[in-house]
């Protein structure tokens, strides 16, 4: 009865929360057609960093958007797509005849593509009407097969209707383009029926497997030289060993198909996750209430970053024991920074979810091995040290991230 109880409240909440934004934006917000609509190719995409674009292109509506809202790319409740600036020859570009449903550009990394660029795919393909999924890749036409693995794999498990798949590079109009909002923002719980669909694609919502699977981030990310400072935990390694002892099982993601990655995901009870794109598979699964996911900051917590997990992962718990960020200028030491762990803070915390044994000197070895690996990289690189306070736990740009 609780648990019918809880589960009623946190639809509840999703409903509202799907609600209130849709109620504060312009224009409207549902899935329209739009007929004879030039489509721009890529001109910036993920450059924010440079100062530059999230996302520039696509399908282009003037005045910008405003009578098609849907269009809009959002981190967020803040909309972040800009408009192509190469639009000259548009009314010369060749008509593509057939239905279209828009779902957004490929990108080379991870973590974007499937929790940023993906929330318009699934509910296009369950769209009854016939016709195809459109996306735009930066270095123009390609055929599905071309691209990598993983990519085919997101696109095949967000695509249970089966509609064909065009890779476009752009630079044409569109004869008829169904336009289906963005069903999941960056830094944003799904809407109700994204998270509905998700549930019927991923099957069983029970865990079947009754263990402590670690995502780890210590092989892609090792942090021991330049080329290897991808975003990390200083002492990670040693902290998978130690996790190891206390009886998890460590899987390196980045080594596995994305097929296999879903499997595991889905059908573990217990999940510590270090914090990275490994999040985002995640947001292809449903809610699953009974499952436990842990996840390991690597960079101070901003409010609403946990609120997509939250929405599917009732037990969800953020462990943000982050003290310092040591980087390379002229990086963004929240994206390549090493992070310097409250080590007694982390293995308390894992010692009272899961019963295991860390004792004090469990933690002086954690310690040690954090500070030598930071002591290391010094010695090679001019790295640059930040104490995080409350001030860097405070969202500084939309979606949390």
């Amino acid at each position: 009865m609780l648990r019918w109880i809880s589960e009623i409240k946190d639809w509840s909440q999703l409903v509202w929360e799907d609600w209130r934004f849709r109620k504060r934006q312009p224009g409207r917000w549902q899935k329209m057609t739009l007929r004879n609509i030039p489509v721009a190719p890529i001109e910036e995409l993920l450059m924010r960093w440079a100062g530059g674009s999230v996302w520039r292109g696509g399908p282009q509506l003037m005045p910008w958007h405003k009578s098609c809202i849907g269009l809009r790319h959002y981190r967020g409740d803040v909309p972040v797509d800009d408009p192509a600036q190469q639009m000259g020859t548009a009314d010369q570009w060749p008509l593509k005849c057939g239905r279209l449903f828009w779902c957004g550009p490929i990108v080379h990394h991870f973590g974007h593509q499937l929790g940023e660029f993906g929330g318009r795919i699934l509910m296009s393909s369950l769209d009854p009407r016939q016709g195809h999924l459109l996306f735009l890749h930066p270095e123009g036409n390609q055929l599905f097969e071309e691209l990598v693995p993983w990519q085919q794999a997101w696109i095949h498990y967000l695509n249970p209707g089966h509609k064909p798949v065009l890779i476009s590079g752009g630079g044409f109009r569109a004869r008829e383009l169904v336009v289906v909002p963005q069903q999941q923002r960056l830094g944003c719980p799904p809407s109700p029926r994204h998270l509905r669909a998700l549930n019927q694609l991923g099957g069983s919502l029970t865990p079947t497997i009754n263990e402590v699977v670690v995502l780890s981030r210590a092989r892609y990310s090792a942090a021991r030289d330049k080329s290897s400072l991808r975003g990390s935990v200083a002492g990670e390694a040693t902290f998978d060993a130690w996790m190891q002892r206390q009886g998890a099982r460590i899987v390196y993601p980045e080594i596995l198909p994305l097929e296999a990655q879903l499997e595991l995901l889905r059908s573990t009870q217990h999940l510590i996750v270090a914090e990275g794109s490994a999040l985002h598979a995640l947001e292809l699964l449903g809610r699953q209430p009974e499952k436990t996911v842990t996840v390991i900051s690597r960079r101070p917590l901003w409010r609403g970053m946990e609120r997509s997990l939250k929405s599917r992962f009732t037990q969800l718990l953020w462990i943000d024991a982050v003290k310092a960020l040591h980087w390379l200028p002229p990086a963004n030491p929240r994206v390549k920074g090493l992070a310097e762990l409250d080590w007694k803070q982390t293995v308390e915390t894992l010692n009272t979810r899961f019963g295991w044994n860390g004792t004090p000197k469990d933690i002086t070895t954690l310690e040690e091995a954090s500070n030598a690996q930071i002591t290391d990289l010094r010695q090679i690189l001019p790295m640059e040290t930040k104490l995080c306070t409350a001030d860097d736990r405070r969202p500084q740009r939309a979606g949390g991230w």
